[in-house]
């Protein structure tokens, strides 16, 4: 069975643009390894919001650790 986020992620890879799907690129806060998940970048005016489908998603809690 194919883990469905590996094909977003093979694809933004190959810099083939899906909507608004971004890679972006977080350290494990536990393990320590880098993590690259697909997720969606939304522009309103001139800002850009990261949009997690719910609040507490592993790189949400990740990005916030390197914050």
């Amino acid at each position: 069975m194919i883990h469905l986020s590996c094909i977003p992620n093979l694809l933004l890879t190959w810099g083939i643009p899906i909507g608004p799907l971004v890679l972006l690129r977080t350290r494990g806060r536990q393990s320590g390894p880098p993590r690259t998940v697909p997720i969606a970048m939304l522009r309103h005016h001139s800002h850009h919001w990261l949009v997690s489908p719910s609040r507490d998603t592993h790189w949400v809690h990740n990005l916030r650790a390197d914050a």
